[in-house]
This record gives C-alpha cells, structure tokens and sequence, in this order.
C-alpha cells in the first residue's frame, strides 16, 4: 500500500500560512497600542509635574505671566491627554479585532488538522486491516491439511 497522502494538504499550509499572518498582524497592533499607552503616560506624568511644579510654587512669589503661561499649557497637555487616550482605545479595538481574526485563522487550522489526524488513523487502520488480511491469507495457504502440501 502506498504512504499516507493527505489530499487536504495545500488547503492546511494555506490555512497555516494565514495563521502566521494573523499572528504577525496581532503582534504588530499589540507593539502599536503599547506605544500609544507609553505616549498616554508620558502626557500624565507631564501634567503630574506641572501640578507638583504649581503646588511648590504657589507658596511662593509667582508672576501673573507665569500663572497665565502654566493655565495654556495645562490646557494644552488635558486637550493631548484626551486625544492620546481616544487613540489607545482606538488601537484597543483593533488588538481586539486582530486578536479574533487570529483565534478564527488557528480554528480553521486546526479543524483541518483534525481532519488530517482523522484520515492518517483511519489510512493506518486500513493498511493494519490489509495486512492482517494477507497473513491470514498466508498462513491458510500454508497450513497443512487444507490440500496443498509444502
């Protein structure tokens, strides 16, 4: 009998192929929402030092331009802070939907690797059955007293 041959083989490295291509679009969005968190966090600890600045500084003497000038850029980090963090959401859901394109690609693959292990257990099956099938064969030719003789 001849060696297992899974017919379903080029369809499984497709499938394979478009798993590690899920895979590597789901890396590539989970690196870019951490660079937007990173950019998120900078921008907190800029305002935190901007207040911890104002606080030291309110106990001293501080000149109206100064005051005018801390207000702008107060103003002017909230406004990037809330941008910044409508871009990680935004980078959030596309890790979510990268995430959901690679769980589907791997079921794919998987499913037809079942297949596959399927087909291979049943071919293995089939040529034990044969086999067994010529040996029984063998072994009744050869058996004594069924009319041939050695």
């Amino acid at each position: 009998m001849n060696r297992f041959r899974f017919r379903l083989q080029s369809v499984l490295r497709l499938r394979a192929a478009r798993e590690e291509e899920k895979k590597r679009e789901f890396g590539l969005s989970l690196g870019h929402l951490k660079q937007e968190e990173q950019r998120f966090d900078e921008i907190t600890r800029s305002i935190d030092d901007l207040d911890r600045f104002r606080t030291e500084k309110s106990t001293g003497r501080i000149s109206v331009g100064q005051m005018i000038q801390n207000f702008f850029f107060s103003r002017h980090l909230h406004t990037r802070k809330d941008e910044q963090h409508k871009k990680v959401e935004k980078a959030q859901e596309i890790v979510d939907e990268k995430r959901a394109e690679m769980t589907e690609a791997t079921k794919k693959r998987k499913t037809i690797e079942r297949l596959k292990e399927r087909k291979r257990v049943q071919y293995e099956e089939d040529v034990r059955r044969e086999e067994q099938s010529l040996i029984d064969e063998i072994a009744t030719q050869h058996f004594p007293g069924n009319g041939q003789s050695r």
